[in-house]
């Protein structure tokens, strides 16, 4: 094994899939449900979040005769976006982006585990804002980097 960041990614997406049921906390309402995927949905919706890239920073945790066990940090990018259409000042969006994103930290932190074993939320250590207006929609991305925790045997083929 060379790293667990699409491993880490794929459990925090499978993850927030499941709060993605009526009356769960990522359902949206009837209207604008709230599309969550790995990556880029090909039927994306007014509300989506979505997975991008994956950065991770690994260091030695112990050395053992099988190989090294490491303990790596998965940076994966979280996409919340919204669209109003007609367009709208992008406060409007913005926001929404924002209440999506709350309901994200408030999950990652009532379960850091994910629901499986191996990995562990660290956190949001970043992000980034930014919008896009036309005469037609609003558009309004937040980015997030959410931190993963994991560890593995390096060198050892499995």
């Amino acid at each position: 094994m060379s790293t667990n960041a699409y491993a880490a990614k794929k459990a925090l997406f499978t993850y927030l899939q499941t709060l993605t049921g009526p009356g769960d906390p990522l359902a949206g309402t009837t209207e604008r449900p709230i599309v969550v995927a790995y990556g880029w949905p090909t039927e994306p919706g007014l509300r989506t979040v979505y997975g991008g890239g994956v950065r991770f920073d690994q260091r030695q945790a112990v050395a053992e005769g099988t190989g090294t066990l490491v303990a790596e940090t998965a940076n994966v990018s979280v996409y919340v976006r919204c669209i109003e259409r007609p367009s709208c000042d992008p406060e409007i969006t913005d926001q929404q982006c924002l209440e999506i994103g709350m309901v994200l930290a408030a999950a990652l932190r009532t379960d850091p585990t994910l629901g499986v074993s191996g990995f562990r939320v660290d956190g949001i250590t970043g992000g980034l804002g930014d919008y896009h207006r036309n005469d037609d929609e609003t558009v309004s991305t937040l980015a997030y980097s959410v931190a993963v925790i994991s560890h593995f045997n390096y060198g050892v083929l499995t």
